[in-house]
C-alpha cells in the first residue's frame, strides 16, 4: 500500500476517476467481504447485535467479550508511521489493489493497515494521477485502537476509523444514492405504538424517575418493530452500522442508555 506525500502531475481527467474506481472495486469486493464476514444478519457493530433471524438487539456481556477477544487477537496495533497522528495521510487505491492481489495470491488475511485504510478518519481530498493510473484518497489519520464495545476508533479522537469494506460499499452506492437517498428507520407497528402510548399514559415522571425500570414493559408494549433500509445493500457492514446507529439513537431518546453528552435530554423527561 502506498502511504505518503504525493504530488499531482499532468492534466486531471474526470472520466478517469470513475474508470479507476470501478476497476479497483471489482477486485476488492470479493476479498473484503470474504474476510470481514459482515452482513446485516449475524453481525455486530458498536455493541449492537443483529442475529441470524435479522433481529436487532443490544449485545450481551458474553457476546461483547467474545467479539472483543477475537478482534484483539486478529488486529495488531499500528507501528512505524501509522502509530503517529497525521493531519494529512494519503492512501493509494492502486496500492490497495496491489496489496489485496498479493494477499489473495499468498492466501493470507488482509493486514489491519489495509482493512482500516491506514487509520484515516475521513476523506477530505481526492487526487487523480492519470499518468500513473492511480487515485489517492487523503485526510486526517490516527493510530487505531479497539474500544470495549468492539469499535475500531482513533486513539486521540475516539472517532471510528474508515474501513475498507465501507469505502467499497459507499463507492458502489453512489449511482443509486443519486436517485434515491440513503435512509434507515426503525418503526413500530401501529398496534405497538398504541400499546406504548397507553403504557406511558400511566407513568408519572419526576425527580428520581428512572426510565430504565420501564424497559421491559416498554419492550413488551412495542413488540417487534420494522427495520426499513433503503439504497444500501443490506448484506454489508455499512448497512449494519446504519441500523446500529439508529437503534442506539432510539435508546438514547428513551433514556435507556446514558447520554455521552452532558445535559442531553430525552423525550421521557
Amino acid at each position: 500500500m502506498i502511504v505518503g506525500k504525493l504530488y499531482a502531475r499532468g492534466v486531471l481527467r474526470v472520466a478517469l476517476v470513475g474508470l479507476a474506481l470501478f476497476a479497483t472495486l471489482r477486485m476488492l469486493e470479493g476479498t473484503a467481504r470474504a474476510q470481514f464476514g459482515f452482513g446485516l444478519r449475524g453481525s455486530a457493530v458498536g455493541g449492537v447485535a443483529i442475529d441470524p433471524t435479522g433481529t436487532v438487539r443490544t449485545a450481551s456481556v458474553e457476546e461483547r467479550t467474545g467479539w472483543l477477544n477475537q478482534l484483539r487477537q486478529a488486529v495488531r496495533e499500528p507501528d512505524g508511521a501509522l502509530a503517529k497522528q497525521s493531519s494529512l495521510r494519503m492512501v493509494s487505491l492502486t496500492g490497495l489493489q496491489q496489496e489485496i492481489a498479493r494477499a489473495m495470491q499468498e492466501d493470507r488475511p488482509l493486514s489491519p493497515e489495509v482493512l482500516y485504510l491506514a487509520g484515516l478518519q475521513r476523506i477530505e481530498y481526492l487526487f487523480v494521477y492519470p499518468d500513473a493510473h492511480d487515485i489517492v484518497v487523503a485526510g486526517p489519520a490516527e493510530p487505531w485502537v479497539i474500544r470495549q464495545d468492539g469499535s475500531v476508533v482513533g486513539q486521540q479522537s475516539g472517532r471510528p476509523v474508515l474501513q475498507l469494506e465501507d469505502l467499497i460499499t459507499a463507492l458502489r452506492t453512489v449511482p443509486a444514492a443519486r436517485q434515491h437517498p440513503i435512509s434507515v428507520s426503525i418503526e413500530p407497528t401501529p398496534e405497538g405504538q398504541q400499546r406504548l402510548t397507553q403504557l406511558l399514559s400511566t407513568v408519572r415522571t419526576g425527580p428520581g424517575f428512572d426510565p430504565a425500570r420501564l424497559e421491559a414493559a416498554m419492550r413488551e408494549a412495542f413488540g417487534p418493530q420494522l427495520v426499513k433500509l433503503s439504497t444500501v445493500d443490506p448484506t454489508t457492514r455499512m448497512a449494519a452500522a446504519l441500523v446500529a446507529a439508529d437503534y442506539e439513537m432510539k435508546r438514547l431518546a428513551m433514556n435507556l442508555e446514558p447520554a455521552p453528552v452532558p445535559g442531553l435530554p430525552s423525550y421521557m423527561e
